[in-house]
């Protein structure tokens, strides 16, 4: 599977909060990786490591002069999910986080099963191509 890439970032102008496992919640001033646009205005993003649906109205373009280095942690969560894409997952299965923002879950976007071990992880372990490029990109963050 290969790495979805980022259209555009944005900074939330106001916090959302949703009890949908599919959205992604933020707060005020947080960054998002933008990774799909709707046309009725919602698009799909990584924040602070969860990925989910959040709308675009709540949120403003960050131009490319202006554009901020992410704190490292910011970063380096959305590398771990991102990471997580790599792997033998079924690509049904994304990262979320808890209501509580503590703890982080998979949740499977098609049948709705929710699971804290990431799937598959004991009948398919991960290739060496994989564990290489892993230790490559956590290096450059």
């Amino acid at each position: 599977m290969t790495e979805i890439p980022i259209l555009c970032r944005v900074q939330a102008l106001y916090p959302f909060k949703s009890n949908d496992p599919s959205s992604l919640s933020f707060e005020q001033d947080d960054y998002i990786e933008v990774l799909t646009k709707l046309p009725s205005g919602w698009w799909d993003g990584l924040c602070n490591g969860a990925r989910g649906w959040f709308p675009s109205n709540y949120v403003r373009i960050i131009q490319e002069e202006e554009e901020v280095i992410l704190e490292p942690e910011v970063r380096r969560r959305n590398t771990e999910y991102r990471l997580s894409l790599l792997s033998n997952h079924s690509p049904n299965w994304i990262l979320q986080k808890t209501e509580d923002g503590i703890d982080t879950y998979y949740y499977n976007t098609t049948t709705g099963e929710m699971r804290i071990d990431p799937p598959n992880e004991q009948e398919q372990p991960k290739d060496m191509i994989t564990e290489k490029l892993a230790r490559f990109v956590l290096t450059r963050t």
